[in-house]
């Protein structure tokens, strides 16, 4: 996973990229390996994947926005632009 998080994290449509993070327990392993490279990417059509430290925060604003009832093993963790 780690390898193809660098790939991902290289890749050439990638316009901004965060900082390395560690892997933390009870992450899904790709989410967790692409932080541990770039936490957080931003891609040309503007489509982010979040830095871990806005999950929650992204996750809390949906479910509340959306009345939505899902279990804590779900995560918001892209945003993208829609024109």
């Amino acid at each position: 996973m780690i390898e193809r998080a660098r790939a991902i994290a290289a890749h050439p449509r990638v316009l901004r990229r965060g900082g390395s993070t560690t892997i933390q327990v009870g992450e899904p392993a790709d989410l967790a390996a692409l932080w541990a490279i770039a936490d957080g990417v931003e891609l040309a059509d503007g489509t982010r994947v979040l830095p871990r430290g806005e999950v929650a925060a992204a996750t809390a604003w949906l479910v509340g926005e959306k009345s939505l009832e899902w279990g804590a093993d779900l995560w918001v963790s892209a945003s993208a632009t829609i024109s």
